[in-house]
């Protein structure tokens, strides 16, 4: 049975030395290979006497081919006390010195990684590895890791290296937050490529009065791509090509400067090395690696998302890369049996960019032309063992049907469909996306609350003096306002309304500003059950406001609808009258 991986991006491993020692591990009497020979004869680090046979032959045998499980090895509860069982596991020693190994989460990073820069090839069939000419070179050279010219060659071969370089270069003199980077990586607003809104970042940074917050923003909220621009950053950094910076916001009510830890500027190294990768002045063009595993990560119907944007790119590398009309992209698809809408070639496109595959878009008579301007190695995609039709086919449906009626906004904002699907596992990145769509569109001043007694966002107009008490629910199978539900937002209105300390010691309706005189209630969801109606009427009735309930695509068609109108956003507000908005 075909084990279905995912590569293509690495959020945990950055020290090179792990790095080359894994590779080593391919590479007979190799400083690590004769290590793990020993380890295993003397059965030190990997005790079980079956397992040590079992990875000894590996080793010993012609090619050596281990596969993924051989490598990374199981997991254990708890994790601190596993068991060494994978050969990657014993190449690297844990933080703690006392520990000679790591768990095979760990293991699992350093694996992926040395897929990424090509230092080892993954064969689907076998689900086994084997090391690549480049990594040989790599492992076995001498030189500092900023000389080694077969490091510099995997990194550079990355496209997410070039694209991480190509936001820092657009203003070389500016400090970006991994935030700020995150943001504009990837296949962006995909779930596998989230991103914390930094405006809203440095709005709490700004007026938080509780220092463990403070301290939560620098180490445990970000989304995946704010790890992904972290990670990459922290290898760059090694290189020479990026350097890290403070990035202080002031803080009003501590009277203080917050540092936003990983925060980054380009060096006059790393804008040099982006002539490199483009082929500037008398520089070659890099051939960047392009995997089928890089083209999604964990989204729903990740496998036809990876599948279709291949085919993209297939298409675009046709006949020389040179320019191509959507529709002839379109036509080359529907001959591969996908259906695909231009909105949603154009949104592919933008996340093939913010994958550091560079892909230009002119506009002649009204028609899109598009040129790969990067020169691609595209990797074979796997033969059998994944489905590249939908899983979910209704959900794409649902987004491009979005994508076709939205003119004004980006189109990553399709996405918070998915996000509003997700469950408890997104909330907290639903709950920003849901902030940071009033504050760009809606023409509200919105901040983000939630925590313990407080509810998710508020959001407000002065102008018009108009609030809103906002809830989010990010439910797969849609909100049906059970009890507990209700009475948390009745007791948000009631709250609201009386203004009393003794309810609620947070005081967060002081968020609000002291203009605001019309409240209402909003629930937010991906969907919402047929009695929705009678059961905002109730929360109505037991607190004397309105409310309404909107779901995550009407979110995003009204943020298209509004544009900040003040007009059209009183003509929301009003449509707010304990019912769902359509």
């Amino acid at each position: 049975m075909i084990k279905k991986r995912t590569f293509g991006w690495v959020q945990n491993p950055s020290s090179f030395d792990n790095l080359k020692s894994v590779v080593q591990l391919f590479i007979k009497d190799s400083e690590q290979y004769n290590y793990l020979i020993n380890i295993l004869e003397n059965k030190s680090i990997i005790k079980e006497s079956q397992l040590c046979e079992e990875f000894l032959n590996v080793l010993k045998s012609d090619s050596i081919n281990p596969t993924y499980k051989q490598l990374v090895g199981t997991g254990f509860k708890p994790r601190s006390k596993a068991p060494c069982n994978g050969i990657a596991q014993a190449c690297i020693k844990a933080q703690k010195t006392e520990k000679l190994y790591v768990d095979n989460w760990t293991a699992d990073g350093f694996i992926r990684w040395a897929e990424c820069l090509g230092f080892i090839n993954y064969k689907e069939r076998t689900d086994s590895f084997e090391v690549t000419t480049l990594g040989q070179n790599f492992a076995l050279s001498i030189k500092s890791y900023s000389e080694n010219e077969y490091l510099k060659e995997g990194l550079l071969s990355y496209p997410p290296t070039y694209r991480v370089l190509c936001i820092l270069s657009t203003d070389p003199d500016k400090v970006f937050s991994k935030f700020e980077i995150g943001s504009q990586l990837g296949f962006s607003g995909e779930n596998g490529f989230t991103s914390f809104p930094f405006s809203i970042i440095k709005s709490e940074v700004s007026t938080a009065i509780d220092n463990q917050f403070l301290k939560k923003i620098n180490s445990d909220i970000e989304g995946s791509s704010d790890k992904y621009a972290r990670m990459i950053c922290s290898w760059l950094i090694n290189m020479g090509w990026v350097r890290k910076e403070k990035n202080l916001i002031r803080n009003q009510p501590l009277d203080k400067n917050i540092n936003i830890t990983h925060s980054f500027k380009i060096t006059l190294q790393g804008r040099g090395v982006i002539n490199e990768i483009i082929g500037g002045s008398r520089h070659k063009k890099i051939k960047q690696r392009v995997s089928w595993f890089m083209l999604a990560t964990n989204a729903k119907n990740r496998d036809f998302l990876r599948n279709r944007r291949y085919e993209v790119l297939r298409s675009l590398c046709l006949n020389g890369r040179a320019k191509r009309k959507s529709e002839q992209i379109i036509e080359d698809l529907k001959n591969n049996d996908i259906q695909i809408v231009e909105s949603v070639l154009m949104k592919d496109i933008n996340g093939l960019n913010g994958c550091g595959i560079s892909i230009n878009n002119e506009v002649h008579n009204g028609c899109s032309y598009f040129k790969l301007e990067s020169l691609i190695e595209l990797q074979s995609k796997p033969s059998c063992g994944y489905d590249f039709h939908a899983l979910d086919e209704k959900l794409e449906l649902l987004k491009q049907n979005i994508l076709s009626k939205i003119k004004n906004i980006d189109s990553e904002w399709v996405e918070l469909i998915e996000i509003s699907r997700l469950g408890k596992v997104k909330s907290q990145i639903f709950e920003y996306k849901i902030n940071e769509i009033m504050n760009l569109y809606y023409g509200l001043n919105s901040r983000h609350l939630g925590g313990a007694s407080k509810p998710d966002c508020i959001a407000f107009n002065n102008d018009l003096g108009i609030g809103l008490i906002i809830d989010a629910k990010a439910y797969e199978n849609g909100f049906t306002f059970s009890s507990s539900e209700k009475d948390k937002m009745v007791r948000y209105v009631t709250e609201n309304s009386k203004r009393d300390f003794k309810l609620n010691s947070t005081k967060w309706w002081e968020e609000f500003s002291k203009n605001i005189n019309m409240f209402k209630f909003l629930f937010v969801s991906s969907y919402f059950s047929n009695n929705a109606k009678i059961h905002l009427e109730n929360i109505s009735n037991r607190t004397k406001i309105i409310g309404g309930a909107i779901s995550a695509e009407q979110l995003i068609l009204g943020a298209d609808y509004i544009q900040n109108d003040t007009t059209k956003l009183m003509k929301f507000f009003d449509n707010i009258s304990n019912s769902c908005i359509n």
